[in-house]
């Protein structure tokens, strides 16, 4: 399988359209994963970027040993299903379940005091809402990831262009500041009204 990007086409949607096409069918085979491995060390400049690089880490822990057992070809899948919110038992893409594969995974939320940036759209109300309840409860907000964000919160609604959007661009910042070693803890709004509510 040889991928080749068309005109006019980004790297980023390249991948995930190639992500898309592997999660569609709901089996992922090792000429797959091969022409998957091809395309990352073909494209090195986004490797460090989602959702090249969670891919790669998948991608380098079942290529370790050289081996590809059947758990972990289900695992990659998993991934790419959480990659491109497809939802492996109603057929169809869930925008909630992308949201998920940055999640932090907490067992308490510390509200009064922290920082938080909001990205996306919320079921629970619009952002002003979800902002003037963190207020209420002693936190502060900010539009902008950076240093000194406590909190990203992803909102659980999101179109299906929201990777190129400045949804997209906050997760990928966050994700750099926490490879940086910076302290930003990923949550999506599910957890924020399971902590609040």
């Amino acid at each position: 399988m040889c991928l080749r990007r068309p005109p006019g086409v980004s790297h980023a949607e390249e991948l995930m359209g190639f992500l898309t096409g592997v999660a569609s069918d709901g089996m992922l085979n090792d000429e797959e994963v091969e022409a998957l491995t091809e395309w990352l060390d073909r494209n090195e400049s986004i490797q460090d970027r989602w959702p090249a690089s969670v891919i790669l880490d998948r991608l380098n822990q079942i290529l370790d040993d050289g081996i590809i057992t059947d758990e972990e070809r289900t695992n990659l899948l998993v991934t790419v299903n959480q990659v491109t919110g497809t939802d492996p038992e109603a057929g169809e893409v869930s925008y909630e379940v992308s949201t998920e594969v940055w999640e932090d995974q907490i067992d308490s939320l510390e509200v009064a005091g922290s920082t938080f940036c909001l990205s996306g759209e919320f079921v629970s109300g619009d952002r002003e809402t979800v902002d003037t309840m963190l207020h209420c409860l002693g936190a502060e907000t900010s539009p902008n990831v950076g240093k000194h964000i406590d909190y990203l919160v992803i909102g659980t609604l999101a179109s299906q262009d929201w990777l190129y959007t400045t949804h997209g661009r906050k997760i990928e910042k966050a994700l750099l500041l926490k490879r940086e070693g910076h302290e930003i803890t990923i949550i999506t709004e599910r957890t924020l009204l399971k902590f609040t509510k």
